[in-house]
This record gives structure tokens, C-alpha cells and sequence, in this order.
């Protein structure tokens, strides 16, 4: 028996439901060495071992029909690289079935076969996996069926108890010097994108004799991106116009993606509103829109606005808090490991007529080593005025030192977004 003496940490609710304090406790986790399940002999003294029982577990169990085969060919016969092919068939994949969890038997552990998800048109993860493990095999091209614990708060693996402890299947398909992973349960999920669900973390790998630990990819910050082009026309009264484009990039379009094509127009809008920062305005117009970035999928969101008491007008000067014009604010983190992520925001303000900029916020610049922030103020022929704020976070380890050091380089980016831009209307 193999024993691992583990601590975990458990958020207490302490009062109307609200945590106030988080406990450490201590607990054992125990493993059998050997083990049967339903006749079927395994080992858990290696990563290796556990993964060769999921392999021989589900292997032999690829067999597709012949029409299928037929299909197959026609699809992916005329494209020219392994990844078009692989594209073709995952979006073949997405068409055709869906997912439905149905277990049998040692139902938890091992695959429907793939000619039961043809003919039925669905399976769980892991029938859906081997189902497209099985196309691809079929036109020469080898792919890895890969146990992950999936969520986006899911607790991380421990690399050093090699145990079952996954609760979802993916697809690794090594091609021409590149992987691609695909999530197979989805049928809206981009191609070769896994996301907050199963990105950055350990899984098991299950190979003919060489399964293994891997790590699935970590987006870099500027992978997970919200880049936003406002132009902001202000009148003497305090109020204004907006015009806003944002793009948003990796995990930051997750949400968005899921509201275009899951939600009516008018969830939509509600979500929209929620999220805009400023007190108070009036939606005009507004349209998501898939986009192509520069690092994998992305969403366009593009609204049209007006603001009552956007400045606030004081004698012959209007006072705007340049905060509220922000896409995102920074906000104090919590227990979790913030992900990486950059914004950047560029505002064109344009001035009511006759009006000049009497007072400037200070342009500032912080660079930390897991974060950078940086704002800088252009005025343009005196007639409007550019401001560009740029902001990364980079992932660290909360509960280490940096906590403190992190908490007041975001009470700093808070101060600094807390400025004033001080417009002078006396012509």
C-alpha cells in the first residue's frame, strides 16, 4: 500500500454565509500497489503502470465501419498538412456528436467503442476521445488519450502519488513538430484550445508501454488579452458619447464566447451593462462578434453608449476620474493564483469646443517582477487628448512573501486609476 500524508484547506462559513477565516487540515490518502478491477489486473507503483492499466484497459476498442472509413478519406484526402486534417476531423467531431455521460459495467474506467459512438452519435469524454482517436488512426495519424483533473478551480494533481486522480479525458495529437490538444466533449470550443478548464496542469498520458506525467500548456499574459479602442466625445454639461471596440483574447473570451452563442439578445445586453463601469449611461447598440487574435481564438465586443455625468462639472471645470473609462479595473486578489493577463486600453478623449485640459493625471510606470502597470497622458492639438493605460499581471504564488508586495502594487495601480483629469470649459 502506498501512503500519502497530505494537508488541504478548507474555507469555513462562518456567519450569512460569507467565509471568514480558511483551516488547514490534515488527512491520508492510501493506494493499493496492486489491484483488480472487474478482472482486469493493475499497478499504481509508477505513473507508468497506472497509465498502461487505463491503456490496455480501453485498447482494441478502435474499430470503426467501413463507411465510416469511406467518410473519413473523403473529409481528409484533399487537404495537404496533418494539422488541416486533424482540424477536419475534430470539427467532423463537433457536427456529429454530442456529449452524454453513459457508464456501464467498469463503465467509470473504460471507453465505449468507437462504433457505438457512430451509430448512437454520442458517449461521455472518454468515448467522444477515442471516437476521434480512432478517425485519426484510421488515416495513419497517432493521437494519445490523456486523464486530467478538469475545472477551472480544480485542486492540482500530486506528481509524486502516482494515483487515479482525474476526472476527465482529452486528445494529444503530435504533429509535425507541434502538439495539439483538443477538448472533445464540446461542440463550440475552438480547435487546439483547451482553456481555463484543463490548461496548466499535470495529466497522465496513456501510451503502449510509456505513459507518463505531462503538463498541459500555460497561456502566456499577453495569450489572455483585453484590448480595448474608446472614443469618448464630452460636453460642456459633464456628459458624453462612447464609441468602444474591445477584443479579448484565451481564457478572457471564454465568457463571451459562451453568452454569442448560448444566450438571447437580451442576456446579452444585461451582461453588457453589468460589466461597463461607469455609473450611469444609456446602451445604445451593441454586437459580439468572433474574431481571429494573434494567439488563438477571440471575440470582438463593440457598443455604442451615452453617459450622463461622465465629469463632474464643478464652476468652468469638469472633473473626470480616469478609472471609469478602464475596461478592466485591478482588483486585490484572492486565495486563488490569479491566471496571467494583460489590458490595454487606449481612450480618445475629445473635448467639449472651446475647452482646454488645465491639469494632467501624472503618467506613471511600475514594473514588478509579477506585474507591470503603466499610464500615459498625449494631448492632441488641445483638442482632445489620447490616454493609453497598459496592465500585466503575472502568475505567482499567493501565499509565498509576494502576497504582501502584490496587494500593495495593486493598492498603487487603484491610486493611480483614482486620478483626475481636470477640464477647463471657460472659452
Amino acid at each position: 500500500i502506498f501512503v500519502s500524508c497530505l494537508f488541504s484547506f478548507k474555507n469555513i462559513n462562518l456567519c450569512n454565509g460569507r467565509v471568514e477565516q480558511t483551516v488547514y487540515l490534515p488527512y491520508l490518502s492510501m493506494i493499493p500497489e496492486s489491484f483488480t478491477v472487474e478482472g482486469v489486473d493493475g499497478q499504481s507503483d509508477s505513473w507508468n503502470s497506472l497509465g498502461n492499466f487505463f491503456y490496455d484497459l480501453n485498447d482494441h476498442r478502435q474499430d470503426i465501419p467501413e463507411a465510416l472509413s469511406t467518410q473519413i478519406r473523403t473529409l481528409t484526402d484533399p487537404l495537404g498538412s496533418e494539422q488541416e486534417k486533424v482540424r477536419a476531423l475534430y470539427r467532423f467531431l463537433q457536427e456529429n456528436t454530442r456529449y452524454v455521460s453513459v457508464q456501464f459495467g467498469i463503465g467509470g474506467f473504460r471507453t465505449f467503442e468507437a462504433g457505438y459512438v457512430y451509430q448512437n452519435g454520442f458517449g461521455d469524454c472518454k468515448a467522444l476521445t477515442n471516437y476521434l482517436k480512432s478517425m485519426l488512426a484510421d488515416i495513419g495519424i497517432e493521437a494519445y488519450a490523456t486523464l486530467i483533473r478538469a475545472g477551472s478551480n480544480a485542486p492540482p494533481i500530486i506528481p509524486d502519488f502516482a494515483s487515479n486522480q482525474f476526472n476527465h479525458v482529452i486528445l494529444c495529437v503530435p504533429v509535425q513538430q507541434d502538439t495539439v490538444w483538443l477538448e472533445c466533449t464540446s461542440q463550440t470550443a475552438p480547435f487546439n484550445y483547451l482553456g481555463s478548464f484543463t490548461n496548466d496542469r499535470y495529466a497522465l498520458l496513456l501510451a503502449p508501454g510509456e505513459s507518463k506525467l505531462v503538463r498541459t500548456p500555460r497561456p502566456e499574459a499577453e495569450e489572455n488579452l483585453r484590448s480595448t479602442r474608446s472614443i469618448v466625445s464630452v460636453n460642456a454639461a459633464g456628459d458624453a458619447e462612447l464609441t468602444t471596440s474591445t477584443l479579448v483574447t484565451g481564457e478572457r473570451q471564454e465568457f463571451i464566447r459562451s453568452l454569442a452563442v448560448g444566450y438571447s439578445l437580451s442576456d446579452q445586453e444585461d451582461y453588457l451593462k453589468a460589466s461597463i463601469p461607469l455609473k450611469s449611461f444609456s446602451l445604445r447598440e451593441f454586437r459580439l462578434a468572433e474574431s481571429q487574435g494573434d494567439t488563438g481564438p477571440a471575440y470582438q465586443v463593440t457598443y455604442e453608449l451615452v453617459s450622463q455625468g461622465l465629469a463632474n462639472p464643478m464652476g468652468a471645470r469638469l472633473f473626470v476620474e480616469v478609472g471609469d473609462l478602464f475596461s478592466s479595473p485591478a482588483m486585490i486578489p484572492t486565495a486563488r493564483t490569479p491566471d496571467d493577463y494583460m489590458d490595454i486600453d487606449s481612450i480618445l478623449i475629445k473635448l467639449p469646443a472651446g475647452s482646454f485640459v488645465e491639469s494632467y493625471p501624472e503618467a506613471i510606470h511600475l514594473e514588478r517582477g509579477f506585474g507591470t502597470y503603466q499610464v500615459e497622458f498625449v494631448g492632441r492639438d488641445e483638442e482632445e487628448i489620447l490616454i493609453v493605460r497598459t496592465l500585466i499581471f503575472r502568475n505567482l504564488d499567493l501565499a509565498s512573501e509576494y502576497r504582501v508586495k502584490y496587494t500593495n502594487f495593486i493598492e498603487e495601480v487603484q491610486k493611480s486609476d483614482r486620478q483626475k483629469l481636470i477640464i477647463n470649459t471657460r472659452s
